[in-house]
């Protein structure tokens, strides 16, 4: 299995170096290069390029927000790009999904278009053929307790792409069900859905159309954790339409505690920074012996710590998991360890729901 699975592994790439010698005789030639994203993407795109010598003239955006200012610079759409520049090249800065960017990406104005695994510039810790080789054994470990070929096949491409730094890999491993997967999970009355965050509407929905799409009319209860003031206004405006939706304004953790706090969500339409203190619960304590049947968590690197507080949790009730794991480069390996050493009999199974291995996702599931 160990030698499958080496066999794989592409073992050097100079596709980022390509990029950027390109980027640079292009900036010689005096080409615009035009940064595609003004969300959180963009901003670590902007940072990585202006580290490496080469500047962005302008950014631009498909849904422009008035007024907006993005590093001093005001963002465009993307026609008046066009008519700003006659030429130009793109930097693809934003996460891609299933939508068509012919239009933009085949626009006579545009010379060039180049894009890097958005990862690259999120990463903590350089994910390159030496980390990998240093983890071998725990990548090995990991590729061996996966539950269908799917999801192995999958984690070959993501790590394929964290190393080679291109996305092509994974863009085959796209789909569209994030977080309540019809292939791995089912679902039954009395579901008790919990939320470790970061909060959005649209994903209790989701929830909800998942039960309903099989037959399923009610549920128990749904619980959410919120700790950014202005998403937790906005739970409480949903609350008012959601039968159940008990609001916790805290971040879920593996304590009850106070933190410093930064947003790091990645799809962010537009990058504000921010630092807060924030006050931190368990699920465990929420709960207080109670069940759940769901849980879910995308925290932006400190799943695990969420997943931590919720131990009893799992261990009593066996709770369908799910959890991003790409903020960080040893999640895919961490994750997966600490939830089979709760209960060894959870299958574990990985998803790409971008065109990236931004938005790769851990569902986990006792069947």
């Amino acid at each position: 299995m160990a030698t499958e699975f080496f066999g794989f592994i592409e073992q050097q790439s100079s596709y980022e170096n390509n990029i950027l010698s390109a980027l640079k005789e292009s900036q010689e030639k005096d080409i615009p290069l035009l940064l595609w994203g003004a969300g959180n993407v963009g901003n670590k795109a902007y940072e990585y390029l202006l580290n490496k010598e080469i500047q962005v003239s302008d950014v631009f955006v498909g849904d422009k927000q008035p007024n907006q200012i993005f590093h001093g610079k005001t963002v465009l759409s993307f026609d008046e790009a066009c008519l700003k520049h006659k030429n130009f090249n793109i930097f693809v800065a934003r996460i891609l999904r299933d939508e068509n960017n012919d239009s933009i990406l085949s626009a006579k104005n545009v010379t060039g278009v180049y894009h890097l695994e958005p990862a690259l510039f999120f990463e903590e810790s350089d994910f390159d053929i030496a980390y990998f080789m240093k983890n071998k054994e725990a990548f090995v470990w990991t590729y061996e307790n996966l539950a269908d070929n799917l999801s192995k096949e999958g984690f070959i491409a993501f790590i394929n792409a964290r190393i080679s730094k291109t996305y092509e890999h994974i863009k085959k491993f796209y789909c569209k069900d994030k977080y309540f997967c019809d292939d791995i999970f089912s679902y039954r009355d009395n579901e008790v859905y919990v939320d470790c965050g970061v909060f959005r509407s649209t994903t209790i929905q989701s929830f909800i159309d998942a039960l309903h799409s099989n037959s399923i009319t009610t549920y128990d209860y749904i619980y959410v954790f919120e700790s950014d003031k202005e998403k937790f206004e906005d739970l409480l405006e949903l609350s008012s339409r959601v039968e159940k939706l008990h609001n916790i304004n805290k971040r879920a953790w593996s304590e009850k505690s106070i933190l410093a706090y930064e947003p790091t969500a990645v799809s962010n339409s537009l990058y504000i920074k921010k630092e807060e203190s924030i006050a931190t619960d368990t699920v465990d304590n929420i709960l207080n012996g109670n069940k759940a049947t769901l849980i879910k968590t995308s925290m932006g690197g400190s799943s695990l710590e969420a997943i931590k507080g919720a131990k009893q949790t799992i261990i009593e009730h066996k709770p369908k998991l799910t959890a991003t794991v790409y903020s960080k480069a040893d999640e895919m390996i961490t994750l997966p360890q600490y939830i089979k050493s709760l209960v060894p009999e959870y299958k574990i199974y990985f998803r790409f729901h971008t065109y990236s291995t931004l938005e790769t996702v851990l569902y986990a599931v006792c069947k």
